[in-house]
């Protein structure tokens, strides 16, 4: 991998040059280990997800021993996600972040079909993303138990809940879980790139047009009735954290998932007539 070459905002600490020559990732919430989530980095993509790589879970104290972390208040116990030593310098920080992948999809695609029969008439349009990665923010507030950036211990997934490390459960798929996060579980991590793949039945309509002879009785030359929905579905593996199909309005944010309001599905009943 390269040198990072540009981002808005260098480090942690929010300072940067302003001449183009910054080297850290792009800043966010700071004091909750999501500070450099996004970076700018000769042959990778614009805004790459950047955090450290999960490779496991502390089942056991030879884990504890084996692997390093940080110490301290901050000292990983039995139960927390293990992250690796990248640089294998035997220390775990900001030197071991790494690419995580990105948020820009692989292929994009749409799909427009119509057909009538006798007097109806149908359509429906759809549209997707496949090879698509989401870097969820989401995902970690709905796995963590921490005091959240908002003052608030968020509600977490019953999946998460039922699966979460414990002594009576050590081979959890999810990491204890803890309102103070000692061991910092919550950080921006590969534990959070999750699967964006979607496909979203955008509209689909129903008509059904008048015979001539009716339409003729009430003065009219056409006339048509017909019952729309939009949004009718959104088939993803994301549904759970969220609307996979989200955008925070700068390249550099592309595919970080802060949360969003769900977009409405609406229907509508419409007569189209031509006198």
């Amino acid at each position: 991998m390269g040198e990072p070459l540009y981002n808005t905002n260098s480090d942690s600490s929010g300072q940067g040059t302003g001449d183009g020559s910054n080297t850290g990732a792009v800043g966010a919430a700071s004091g909750y280990y999501w500070g450099n989530h996004s970076i700018c980095m000769e042959g990778e993509a614009v805004g790459s997800f950047y955090g450290y790589r999960c490779i496991g879970i502390y089942r056991t104290q030879e884990d504890l021993a084996k692997y390093p972390h940080e110490g301290g208040d901050a000292a990983a116990k039995l139960g927390d996600y293990i992250f690796e030593d990248v640089n294998k310098d035997g220390a775990l920080d900001e030197k071991d972040m790494v690419i995580l992948g990105n948020g820009f999809p692989s292929f994009n695609f749409g799909l427009n079909l119509g057909a009538t029969w006798k007097n109806f008439d149908i359509s429906l349009y759809m549209y997707g993303e496949l090879g698509k990665d989401i870097f969820s923010y989401s995902a970690m507030r709905l796995s963590n138990m921490f005091s959240s950036d908002d003052g608030t211990a968020p509600r977490i997934l019953q999946e998460v809940a039922n699966n979460a490390w414990s002594a009576e459960n050590p081979n959890a798929a999810y990491s204890r879980l803890s309102i103070k996060d000692t061991g910092h579980n919550m950080r921006a991590s590969s534990n959070w790139v999750k699967n964006g793949n979607f496909l979203r039945i955008s509209n689909l309509q129903i008509g059904y047009t008048l015979p001539k002879e009716i339409a003729k009785k009430a003065y009219l030359q056409n006339a048509r009735v017909y019952l729309s929905v939009s949004n009718l579905a959104c088939i993803s593996p994301y549904n759970k954290y969220g609307d996979p199909e989200i955008g925070q309005g700068s390249v550099l944010y592309t595919g970080l998932d802060t949360g969003r309001y769900p977009m409405p599905r609406t229907y509508t009943l419409g007569l189209n007539v031509t006198f």
